[in-house]
C-alpha cells in the first residue's frame, strides 16, 4: 500500500557526581575513570523542590500524513503486520529514521510509543543487520516489560540476525542457570539489544568480567516510562544513563515519557552532555493520539482508620462505582496487595505504575471508548488530578 509523504513534526552541567564516576570505573576493570565534565544528572536540570516550570515545547502538528512501512530497509519492514504507521509514529518517523540527535517523545499511554523505540533500533542496524557490532540498550522500570519486549523483539528482528537478550533481576535464576542453553549473561556478549531495568543494568556495567566491553558497545539508549526519574527509583535510571554517557558521550538516547509539566527539563538533562548545549528534540502529543478516546476521574475518601480498613471500605464502594461509571464494560482492577494493606508499612503505587495501570483501559481490541478511575485519600486527590492529566511535575530525587 502507498502512503503520501510524511509531514514533519513541530520541534521544538554540572560535573558528573563523584559517586558516579568511582561507581562505573572501578579500578581492574580496563576502564580508567573518564573526565568528569562530560555529562551532567538530573539535579542540575530539574526543578529540584524549587517552584519552577519550564515553557512546554510546542505540541506536535495534528493531520500527519501516513508514512508507509516499506520506508524501513526490506528486512525490517518484513516484520511489521501493518502497511503504514500510525500518525504518531509517522509525525517522528523523519527525526528517528533521518537523524542522529537524541529524543524526548512525550505521549499519551497506548499511543504507539514501542515502535517508536524500533524506528530508532532499524536505524541503528539499517543495512549492517547482525555485522554491527553495537547494542540498543532499552530501560524500563519494570521486569514485566523488559520480559514483553525482549520476546517481542526476538520474534520481530530475527530475520535480521539480531539477539536480544532480557537482563532483569530474574533473568539469571538458578532454574536458568541450571536450565540447557546459555544463560541470559552468557548471551550478552553477543547481543544487539538489551532490555534491562536500571538496576541490572548498574550491576552488569560495574561486573564487566560477565560480559566484557559491552558499555563500549552501547550506541542507542531507549529509556521507557522516563518520567520514573521522579521516583524513588530515579537515582538508578541516573546512574544508569550516566554510565553509558561516560562511556561514550555521543550515545543517542530516545526517551519516552507520560505527559509532564517539565517535559523541558528531561530534555535538557538528554541534550548535550556539556554546559551550554542543546536540549534533545522533543515531541509533544496529546490524549488526541490515543486510538481509544480515555476519560480519567480522580474519587476521594475519607480515612479514619487503618489503611486495611481504609481498604475494605473502599471494596464495599467498588461495585456502585463501577455500575455507576462503566455499566456492562470489561473492568480490570488494581488494588493494594494484602500483606500492603495488612501491614503497617503501607507504600502507593509508583506514578509510573498507576499512568501504566491507566493504560490498560481504551485499547482498541476491547472497546471504543476507555475510562479509568482512581480511588484514594481525599487529602491525596489534587496529586492524582495532576498526574492523570498530565500537570505533575518532575524533581529529581
Amino acid at each position: 500500500m502507498d502512503c503520501p509523504p510524511p509531514t514533519p513534526a513541530t520541534a521544538d552541567s554540572q560535573p558528573l557526581l563523584a559517586e558516579a564516576v568511582a561507581f562505573f570505573a572501578e579500578p581492574g576493570l580496563g576502564h580508567p575513570p573518564p573526565p568528569v565534565v562530560r555529562t551532567g544528572t538530573t539535579s542540575c536540570h530539574f526543578a529540584n523542590k524549587r517552584p519552577r516550570l519550564l515553557a512546554a515545547p510546542p505540541q506536535a502538528a495534528v493531520g500527519e500524513d501516513p508514512v508507509p512501512v516499506d520506508r524501513l530497509p526490506p528486512a525490517f519492514a518484513a516484520g511489521y503486520p501493518f502497511s503504514c504507521f500510525n500518525r504518531l509514529q509517522s509525525a517522528c518517523f523523519a527525526d528517528l529514521f533521518h537523524a542522529d540527535s537524541s529524543m524526548v517523545i512525550s505521549a499519551p499511554t497506548a499511543s504507539g510509543k514501542t515502535v517508536l523505540m524500533e524506528i530508532a533500533i532499524c536505524k541503528l542496524f539499517g543495512a549492517e543487520g547482525a555485522e554491527n557490532a553495537a547494542i540498543a540498550l532499552y530501560l524500563a522500570p519494570l521486569k514485566a516489560l523488559c520480559a514483553e519486549k525482549a520476546a517481542e523483539w526476538s520474534a520481530r528482528f530475527r530475520q535480521r540476525g539480531l539477539v536480544c537478550v532480557e537482563a532483569t533481576a530474574g533473568s539469571e535464576s538458578g532454574a536458568e542457570r541450571d536450565a540447557a542453553g546459555p544463560s541470559a549473561i552468557q548471551q550478552l556478549g553477543k547481543a544487539h539489544i538489551v532490555c534491562a531495568t536500571p538496576e541490572k543494568w548498574i550491576s552488569l556495567a560495574r561486573h564487566q568480567d560477565l560480559a566484557p566491553g559491552i558499555l563500549d558497545r552501547v550506541s542507542l539508549v531507549l529509556i521507557d516510562e522516563c518520567h520514573m526519574v521522579g521516583t524513588s527509583r530515579g537515582p538508578q535510571l541516573e546512574l544508569a544513563v550516566a554510565g553509558v554517557r561516560m562511556h561514550n558521550a555521543r550515545v543517542r538516547i530516545i526517551a519516552a515519557s507520560a505527559t509532564v509539566r517539565n517535559i523541558g527539563d528531561i530534555s535538557r538533562w538528554l541534550g548535550g552532555t556539556g554546559l551550554g548545549q542543546a536540549p534533545a528534540k522533543t515531541l509533544v502529543f496529546g490524549d488526541e493520539y490515543r486510538p481509544v478516546p480515555l476519560t480519567k476521574t480522580v474519587l476521594g475518601f475519607e480515612c479514619h482508620a487503618a489503611y486495611y480498613r481504609f481498604q475494605r471500605n473502599l471494596d464495599f464502594k467498588l461495585p456502585g462505582i463501577i455500575n455507576a461509571h462503566c455499566p456492562g464494560s470489561l473492568v480490570l482492577v488494581f488494588c493494594s496487595t494484602r500483606g500492603a494493606a495488612q501491614e503497617s508499612g503501607y507504600e502507593e503505587y509508583a506514578s509510573y505504575e498507576v499512568l501504566q495501570f491507566i493504560g490498560r483501559a481504551g485499547r482498541p481490541q476491547f472497546g471504543t471508548i476507555g475510562k479509568a478511575i482512581v480511588l484514594t485519600e481525599t487529602h491525596r486527590v489534587g496529586f492524582y488530578r495532576n498526574l492523570v492529566s498530565g500537570q505533575e511535575t518532575l524533581e529529581s530525587r
